[in-house]
């Protein structure tokens, strides 16, 4: 986080703010992000998959989301 990089935020300040938000997809804010980046949705999953966990996520073929194993 840039925050911390620069001294702004400590980094428990920044885990608090992370934490919430961490391992849940991006529903509300998904057009805005490809909209943003210029990408499909196919193409945003795509780049979430290669770079999940593979140790401790597992994709859930029928609904498409990675899951905790």
């Amino acid at each position: 986080m840039i925050e911390v990089r620069r001294g702004a935020i400590d980094r428990e300040q920044a885990k608090n703010l992370v934490e919430p938000y961490d391992g849940s997809y991006p529903e509300e804010f998904i057009d805005m992000y490809l909209d943003y980046y210029k990408i499909s949705k196919n193409e945003f999953d795509g780049i979430i998959d290669k770079w999940a966990n593979k140790e401790i996520l597992i994709k859930k073929m029928d609904i498409g989301n990675l899951i905790l194993r």
